[in-house]
C-alpha cells in the first residue's frame, strides 16, 4: 500500500512539488508552492501509513507493547531492508525486504539474541560498505548490460 502511494504521489503534480521543494525550499516558496502546505501534508501521509501499519501489526500480532514493537533490533531491520534495495526508488525496499527479512528470520530462531544482533549488525555494516546505493542499481545495470548484449 506504502509502495503503490509513493508511486502516485511521485507521478503527480504534488510529487512535481515535493521534489522542486527538495531541491530548493527557496526556489519553490519564490515560484508560488507553498512549502508549508506541502511538507504539512507530508507529515499527515506518512502518520497515515505509520497508523495503518501499526494497526495491522496490533491485529497481526493480538497485542501492542512499545518494548516488542519500538526494540532495537526490530529499528535496525527496518534501516537493513531500506539500505540493501536502496534507498533512491520506491523499489529499492521491495527488493531489500525478502533479501534481509529471511535471513534475518532463521538467524533469530536458531542463534543467540547477542549473537543474533552482532551478526545483524555486521551484514548491515557489509551491505552498506559493500553496495552504498544499495543493491536496486546493480541489478538496473545489470539488466541494463545484460539486454545490451541480447
Amino acid at each position: 500500500m506504502a509502495v503503490l502511494i509513493n508511486y502516485f504521489i511521485e507521478k503527480s503534480r504534488f510529487g512535481f512539488a515535493l521534489r522542486a521543494i527538495k531541491s530548493s525550499e527557496v526556489a519553490a516558496e519564490t515560484s508560488g508552492i507553498n512549502t508549508f502546505k506541502y511538507k504539512l501534508l507530508c507529515y499527515m501521509i506518512a502518520g497515515f501509513i505509520a497508523g495503518v501499519g501499526g494497526g495491522i501489526y496490533a491485529l497481526w500480532v493480538g497485542y501492542v507493547c512499545p518494548g516488542d514493537a519500538f526494540n532495537m533490533a526490530r529499528s535496525t531491520i527496518f534501516m537493513g531492508m531500506l539500505f540493501l534495495g536502496g534507498c533512491e526508488d520506491y523499489l529499492g525496499p521491495l527488493i531489500g525486504t525478502p533479501l534481509l527479512l529471511i535471513p534475518s528470520e532463521l538467524f533469530w530462531m536458531y542463534i543467540p539474541e547477542s549473537i543474533y544482533m552482532v551478526l545483524l549488525g555486521v551484514t548491515l555494516i557489509g551491505t552498506i560498505r559493500a553496495f552504498p546505493g544499495g543493491l536496486l542499481p546493480v541489478v538496473r545495470t545489470r539488466l541494463k548490460v545484460l539486454l545490451e548484449k541480447l
